[in-house]
Parts: C-alpha cells; structure tokens; sequence
C-alpha cells in the first residue's frame, strides 16, 4: 500500500483538437476574393462607365451668340463627351458641326470654314 502523503497526481490527458474546418476556410477565401471583384467591378463602372454630357443647350446658344445663327444641335439631346466625337447642329439652311476636342467637353464649332474653339 502507498502512503496517502506520496501519491501522485497527474494531470488529465489535453482534449483533442477540433477537426480543421477546411470548408470554413474555402468559403472565407472564396467571400473575400468575391468581396474585391465586386468592389472592383463598382469602381470600374463609376470611373470607366461614368458619362460626362455636354449640354446641348449651352452650345446653342454659344452659337447663337458667336455666329447669330439658330440651331439646334444632336436634335436637341445633351452630347456625350468623347474626344474626336463630331455632333451635327442644324438651322435654317444652316448645318454647323461641333467637334470634342478632349475629354472635359471642349469643343470646336465648324460652321464651314470658320471655326472657333470653346471651352
């Protein structure tokens, strides 16, 4: 028999570790790599897809003010900004073309020989 001062304790055994979840981890990688195509994808159509429209208006009456000629241009519909894009604008007898110089909405009217920038 042992005596009760000098018997020994041992501490109980570590419980076993969990199983790895590798489906938790997929789907963690696989949500963040969606959550970054998305946000790329929304930046990509603000920055990219994004228009910038020129006035069709404010053209007409530079027009109007600079050549005293009544027209109206893109049949009365704002311009989309592209540099190099041309827009007809039509009056009485007259036909003057309006041509985007850059991105910004720049533009030069050509009334058919005379030109003049506008920014």
């Amino acid at each position: 028999m042992t005596d009760p001062e000098y018997v020994a304790y041992y501490p109980a055994p570590a419980p076993a570790p969990p199983p790895r979840n590798e489906r938790g981890l997929i789907l963690t990688v696989v949500g963040i790599a969606a959550a970054i195509v998305i946000a790329g994808a929304v930046t990509f159509g603000i920055v990219v897809g994004s228009t910038t429209k020129l006035s069709h208006s404010a053209v007409e009456h530079y027009i109007a003010t600079t050549y005293n000629v009544a027209v109206v241009c893109n049949n009365g519909k704002d311009m989309t900004v592209r540099t190099g894009r041309s827009y007809p604008c039509a009056g009485s007898g007259v036909v003057v073309s309006v041509r985007l110089l850059d991105g910004k909405g720049t533009y030069e009217v050509d009334t058919g020989g005379v030109s003049s920038s506008q920014p």
